[in-house]
């Protein structure tokens, strides 16, 4: 105590700013940490839902005509399809042609849980700056990059899809 008694009253200044500065830049980051965690924790809630509701269809003999594997693979499709400048909304069309049942669908958002999103840096450049500072910024699950990429119109044609083959879910 006696080191910052002997101090003149300016660094006694620069001591007490720097020390609130510190405090708060902690105070933030764990801030952030506890919103990161409980977004997270929100976002996956449509895969544990979905994983429950595939479980139901199961035990009522309802099974998923594709495989986990395939699930993943069309997770990674959707991803490479959506994630960046522009979307190929062909390969996003051909991943719901290719579910035949409720199962299905449920398995897909169930694979898919939470992914994160690079936003273009060309349409959305200060999203974009943000995320180069947080790469997990922009987060979610399959509704939520669906309504990030894609026009009502588009989720429209996704759901009518979906209810041609008889699949009740819609995004």
């Amino acid at each position: 105590m006696k080191f910052y008694n002997d101090l003149p009253n300016w660094a006694k200044g620069v001591v007490a700013i720097g020390g609130v500065a510190i405090v708060g830049v902690f105070g933030y980051k764990i801030y952030q940490d506890v919103k990161r965690k409980r977004d997270v924790r929100d976002a996956s809630k449509s895969a544990d839902e979905a994983t429950k509701e595939l479980k139901r269809l199961s035990f009522n003999g309802v099974n998923p005509t594709i495989t986990k594997t395939q699930a993943i693979n069309f997770s990674e499709k959707l991803v490479q399809a959506m994630n960046g400048c522009g979307t190929d909304e062909k390969m996003v069309y051909s991943v719901f042609n290719a579910l035949k049942n409720d199962a299905d669908i449920y398995l897909l958002i169930s694979s898919f849980g939470v992914r994160y999103y690079t936003p273009c840096g060309a349409s959305q450049p200060v999203s974009y700056a943000r995320w180069l500072f947080n790469d997990k910024t922009f987060g979610g699950d399959l509704g939520t990059w669906l309504s990030y990429d894609l026009s009502s119109s588009e989720i429209d044609s996704i759901n009518n899809i979906l209810s041609k083959k008889g699949i009740k879910y819609s995004f």
